[in-house]
């Protein structure tokens, strides 16, 4: 699980199962890279709660 939230709640989340933690205040540009640069194999699902049109697209962006 790829987690994109503040890093004030990474230990939470990684409790919760998250491999990884993102800064939600990064460009979009800047997390799709960082998500790019973590995955081995293509990304199969995205789930979006803040449901912004730039993170939507990015969501859909990382999609393989």
């Amino acid at each position: 699980m790829t987690v994109s939230l503040k890093h004030e709640h990474e230990e939470f989340l990684k409790s919760l199962g998250a491999t990884h933690v993102f800064d939600g205040d990064l460009p979009v540009n800047d997390l799709k890279t960082a998500v790019s640069n973590c995955v081995r194999k293509s990304i199969k699902y995205v789930y979006g709660v803040t449901s912004l049109p730039e993170t939507q697209q990015l969501g859909w962006s990382l999609l393989g």
